[in-house]
């Protein structure tokens, strides 16, 4: 992987929208990496199997979201 895109969330309504319009914008998924980090209830990451949800169960602080997906992340570049 040479990105890592981190993406945090707590159920989203725009996840869909977010994550459909970043696969038009991706040409290679091989060399890039996308974590959905925090609450997806409605499943929406199930659809693109280019997604890593990485699910905390449970509300956390944006910064402590944030910092887990760049714990997780194996990108060389974070956005």
């Amino acid at each position: 992987m040479n990105v890592s895109i981190i993406i945090p969330t707590l159920n989203s309504p725009w996840l869909d929208q977010i994550l459909t319009r970043l696969e038009r914008q991706i040409t290679t998924l091989d060399q890039v990496e996308v974590l959905v980090i925090g609450l997806d209830a409605a499943g929406v990451t199930d659809r693109f199997d280019w997604v890593t949800l990485i699910d905390t169960e449970q509300k956390m602080a944006p910064a402590a979201v944030r910092n887990l997906g760049i714990r997780r992340a194996q990108g060389e570049i974070l956005c």
